[in-house]
């Protein structure tokens, strides 16, 4: 019930009755408490608290309190309504064996000071013994060649360069030893005390010829020669054996000691997985670059300094193949490009032989041969000597042409269009397609899976980027190409290299323009789409979005979702609801719409005015319209709409601390969740019920100290952060887009219109020269009340006078007021 009350009086202003908290227990960690431990006193109290204040344990009972035995270490507050004091028991001697506790000096969070707490006979106290210790292992580090191998993943890792060499490791002990139990520190058995190597199936192969000897009481000296174990461990644990007595009583021995990452190894020699041609048959004009690359996949990292030597050892190539420049992908793979020149051969299949690699380590690569990577058909030519044509494959009608060459070009002719080329198969690397319209190479790469479209435009058969299934990209080859059908409307490139990519019912332009007839696409203006920008279309191709973004939607540049970081786990976000803005901008000469603008570490965004902070989050999406003035301005549903050089932001209001608003209700309603949705609403759950809120436009900003949850005089919940100024959460509507469509939908000729910053959300709804306003119930309803009536649509009229609106899986009632 207390927390309905914070609920409740957010609406009716009700006074809140505060009642001082008290102290439900006071349990001790260990019970008995001896000399040399460390344990915890817990108060728990049954209300939340302010944790910035710490209560104050006492010892009030005569002859019980225990003075210097007790040594208070530190406290901290386990949550909101637990208190730790952590003492230590020191070795002195005390007179009472039994204790009683006080506590006092707490307050609740809204600084009611607590009841003053007492609770007899907490825990006793056992008399202090002596305890005399064992010797105990200080580390065990190791040197070879003078540099020390320890530890792992920052000691010198031992690798096949160290094939021969001895590596010496020292065990030391922080008192004098009985030797371990050999007489006079002569080693038996080999070691005394024994490793045993935890993690990696007993010794490395790499250690061999082990010795050992006691170099004093205090350390243990370890010699391993260093073979080729063609292993690899990152973080290698030993345990050293107990056994070990002190010298002068050798019946307190110690027990095992664990060691973790002691030192590495990897005399691991990598290997060659595959080598992968860029054309897998050298044949005339094949490839038709000129450039024959082959891609070597190594089996770990790899020393990019190093230089793979590639070679043909079974086939002798000529002057077929000339290696030019090579080249590091990334860690793992190598390219080695090769001129592709004249000359006669026809092998099925030729080897390819790597050698002279390291790996991050410098562990040299074992050499392979890997058999038939590819093959060369370059067959001398017959009589009469006449060009043998390349191979093609023809689409001269609107049927289909499989491809299941992909080098082979694929040639449209005249009566192509309504065509289909399609790639069959599966996977997520793409394929390069050779396609030649109209005379004109054009490069294609597509998924398998993809099906493109051949369409004509003023009687002739061009290829535009309809993908039709899977995804593909085109590369244009000269300015003014076809490119892209939206309609009617022909769009083609605006210069040579201009790079798209598109997926059904969608195209984004990766690098360049596309342009189209001068009218025929009036939001993207004079400058066309331009690169960071996506268009969108219907079934029957007709544009129905221009915005800014990736394809799909999922990279870091402008226009895409935006990301949030860092927030506790009672806060969601839907990602889908906010957009992305910083990055620079093809369409505005590279210029950043963020720049100027400050932004907090949750991502909203803060623009100062006077003595106001406006706090802000870009919606998506961020479209495109070259057609409308620069400017600011707020939509009929309360966003803020910001236009610049025709990209066009709409800003819902936020909360600049998403996490402190979290810490904040959570604080004063532990079970409460929030989550954060489309045009800045945030849905409160708490108690079984939902409640919906916007916040309002003003806050203060990013500031120090600790957000909190209130009332203010007129019954408002705002948000205060320190001393800063107070942010409003007022009632609002789920999607006022959405009530906007329905009310449209329902009422042709309705206008409706959210009034900014309005106490209780309202809304004024316009038909025929008359207004009525709308009140949101910010409390969404439950039960049979939230159940849709048979047979209605997106709303209905309740049995209650209200209004009720289906805003997806949810149902929200309003208030209709004159």
């Amino acid at each position: 019930m207390g927390r309905l009350v914070l609920l409740v009086g957010c609406c009716l202003a009700a006074p809140l009755a505060l009642a001082a908290p008290t102290v439900l227990s006071i349990v001790s960690e260990l019970n008995p408490v001896q000399a040399g431990q460390s344990f915890y006193l817990m108060v728990t109290y049954d209300s939340p608290m302010d944790t910035a204040v710490n209560p104050v344990l006492s010892f009030p009972t005569p002859g019980e309190d225990p003075g210097s035995f007790l040594m208070p270490k530190s406290s901290d507050w386990v949550n909101a309504t637990t208190f730790r004091q952590i003492y230590e028991a020191d070795y002195v001697t005390v007179n009472t064996s039994t204790v009683d506790v006080a506590v006092d000096g707490a307050q609740d969070t809204l600084g009611a000071a607590q009841v003053p707490g007492f609770k007899a006979d907490v825990f006793d106290i056992t008399p202090y013994v002596v305890v005399i210790p064992p010797p105990s292992v200080q580390d065990m580090r190791g040197v070879i060649d003078n540099v020390f191998v320890n530890p792992a993943g920052s000691g010198r890792v031992i690798t096949d360069a160290d094939i021969g060499k001895t590596v010496e490791f020292v065990i030391r002990y922080n008192i004098a030893t009985d030797y371990a139990g050999c007489p006079n520190g002569v080693t038996l058995n080999y070691l005394c005390p024994n490793l045993v190597f935890t993690n990696t199936g007993g010794i490395p192969l790499s250690l061999t010829n082990l010795s050992a000897t006691w170099a004093s009481r205090n350390a243990v000296r370890i010699y391993w020669t260093i073979a080729d174990g063609d292993e690899q461990f990152d973080s290698i644990n030993i345990t050293v054996a107990g056994g070990v007595g002190r010298k002068d009583d050798t019946n307190i021995k110690n027990s095992d000691t664990a060691l973790t990452g002691v030192f590495s190894i990897d005399t691991k020699n990598p290997t060659v997985g595959s080598v992968t041609p860029s054309a897998a048959t050298l044949r005339s004009g094949v490839p038709a670059s000129g450039v024959q690359t082959l891609t070597v996949a190594f089996s770990e990292a790899m020393d990019t300094a190093s230089t793979p030597t590639l070679s043909f050892p079974n086939q002798s190539l000529g002057t077929i193949l000339t290696a030019t420049t090579g080249n590091w992908a990334d860690s793992t793979h190598y390219v080695q490009n090769y001129t592709v020149g004249a000359g006669v051969a026809t092998f099925a299949a030729v080897d390819v032989r790597v050698a002279g690699a390291r790996d991050a380590n410098g562990n040299l690569q074992r050499v392979a041969t890997m058999p038939g990577v590819f093959s060369v058909s370059l067959p001398a030519p017959q009589v009469p000597d006449e060009p043998v044509a390349a191979p093609t494959l023809p689409l001269n009608t609107s049927g289909t042409a499989t491809v299941t060459d992909p080098s082979v070009p694929v040639v449209v002719g005249p009566g192509a269009a309504g065509g289909t080329i399609v790639l069959p198969g599966t996977g997520t690397t793409p394929v390069t397609l050779h396609v030649i319209v109209n005379g004109q190479p054009v490069s294609v790469q597509a998924l398998p899976g993809t099906q493109l479209r051949i369409a004509e435009v003023n009687g002739k058969s061009v290829l535009v980027l309809v993908v039709l299934q899977g995804w593909a990209t085109m590369t244009a080859s000269a300015v003014g190409q076809p490119m892209v059908l939206a309609g009617q409307v022909l769009l083609s490139s605006g210069s040579a290299n201009t790079v798209i990519e598109a997926q059904p019912l969608a195209v984004a332009v990766q690098v360049g323009s596309l342009t189209a007839p001068a009218g025929s696409l009036p939001a993207v203006g004079s400058m066309g789409l331009q690169a960071g920008e996506r268009l969108q279309v219907n079934d029957q191709g007709a544009v129905v979005a221009i915005t800014l973004g990736s394809l799909k939607g999922d990279t870091q540049q402008p226009g895409d979702a935006m990301a949030f970081a860092s927030l506790p786990a009672s806060i969601t976000v839907d990602n889908k609801a906010f957009a992305r803005l910083t990055g620079a901008l093809a369409r505005l000469s590279g210029s950043n719409l963020a720049q100027g603008l400050e932004v907090t570490p949750s991502g909203v965004l803060l623009v100062r005015d006077g003595g106001q902070v406006f706090q802000l989050l870009p919606t998506l999406p961020i479209t495109i319209d070259a057609r409308l003035p620069d400017g600011l301005t707020f939509t009929p549903l309360g966003l803020l709409r910001w236009v610049r050089g025709g990209v066009v932001v709409q800003f819902a209001p936020a909360v600049a601390d998403l996490a402190g608003l979290a810490n904040a209700v959570t604080a004063v309603l532990p079970d409460a969740t929030i989550k954060l949705g489309a045009e800045g609403v945030l849905q409160l759950r708490t108690g079984g019920q939902t409640y919906v809120l916007r916040p309002d436009w003003a806050g203060a900003g990013a500031i120090a100290g600790t957000p909190r949850i209130g009332l203010d005089e007129q019954g408002r919940i705002y948000l205060q952060t320190g001393p800063g100024a107070r942010q409003l959460l007022l009632p609002s509507l789920l999607n006022y887009t959405q009530a906007g469509a329905i009310v449209s939908a329902a009422m042709p000729g309705a206008g409706l219109a959210v009034q900014p910053s309005a106490a209780n959300g309202s809304m004024v709804l316009t038909l025929g020269g008359q207004a009525w306003r709308l009140v949101p119930q910010w409390a969404l309803p439950t039960g049979s009340a939230a159940q849709v009536p048979p047979l209605a649509g997106p709303w209905w009229m309740g049995a209650d006078g209200l209004l009720y609106l289906r805003q997806g899986n949810q149902v929200q009632a309003v208030r209709i007021t004159d």
